[in-house]
């Protein structure tokens, strides 16, 4: 699903590649978009909240008008080159998209950690993060082909972090790591940079995991104005590890979605 930055309106993608432009306020369907043939991967409105983008099973990002609920067309599919039994040329399903207002860009994370970026101007990929597969995974030496599965955006300072690597988001760069350890030690959470920021300023909500029992689970992190110290960290769904979250518009409620698809809602006080 997706808030729209500007209006009382959600996106909810189903399994069966429908999408639905839904009122916040009274629940009713608005606008019904039936183009994609297979699940509704992820879903993000542009920074004006006028175009909706699309992501599915079937392989293919697309745009839609939201007043009109009109297809305008599909954005270039990314592909990535993976050491499997030899190199292999594949595209990337894209399960999680964010927009980067002030690049007038779109951030897409998916398959084998990779991360794409588009110029909305023209629907084009700018670049592919590539990175490499984790020698260690939960603690374990791998033996199949595990990929970060972590990723945070921090517009601030124009950075990736994907699985605590830190990359230029103006060039895919690699600029250095965030954490050094594969996974936090047990009982220890880790807390990725958010411009997330309630109504009162006061505080910032972040993206977070934590180390427990040998798995790694999706927590809230509060952190003060300034993004920089953790208030308290706030379990989502101990049995999910990524967990996606959005402020509405006016700052005081929370939508949280984890990787099940269930989505939670928190009242933001003072």
């Amino acid at each position: 699903y997706a808030i729209s930055p500007t209006e009382n309106l959600v996106a909810i993608g189903y399994e069966d590649g429908q999408i639905d432009l839904q009122s916040l306020v009274s629940g009713a369907v608005l606008q019904r978009l039936s183009l994609h043939q297979n699940q509704i991967y992820s879903l993000a409105f542009s920074p004006d909240g006028q175009t909706l983008y699309s992501s599915s099973e079937d392989c293919t990002t697309r745009r839609w008008q939201v007043s009109s609920g009109q297809y305008t067309g599909q954005i270039e599919q990314p592909v990535t080159q993976v050491e499997l039994y030899e190199l292999t040329t594949s595209e990337i399903y894209v399960y999680y998209m964010e927009p980067l207002a002030q690049l007038n860009q779109m951030l897409g994370f998916g398959s084998w950690g990779r991360v794409a970026i588009w110029d909305l101007s023209n629907g084009k990929v700018k670049y592919v993060v590539e990175p490499a597969a984790l020698e260690f995974y939960r603690g374990m030496m791998t033996v199949d082909l595990h990929f970060p599965e972590n990723l945070s955006i921090d517009e601030t300072n124009q950075q990736i972090i994907i699985g605590g690597v830190i990359y230029n988001m103006q060039d895919g760069s690699k600029i250095g790591e965030l954490n050094p350890e594969d996974d936090p030690g047990y009982g220890q959470s880790i807390c990725y940079p958010s411009n997330q920021v309630t109504a009162d300023g006061q505080m910032r909500i972040s993206d977070g995991i934590r180390a427990l029992s040998g798995d790694l689970t999706g927590y809230l992190c509060i952190l003060d104005s300034a993004g920089e110290t953790p208030i308290y960290t706030l379990p989502v769904n101990p049995y999910k590890e990524e967990t996606w979250s959005f402020l509405s518009k006016d700052g005081t409620r929370l939508y949280v979605m984890d990787q099940g698809g269930a989505i939670f809602v928190y009242q933001v006080v003072p």
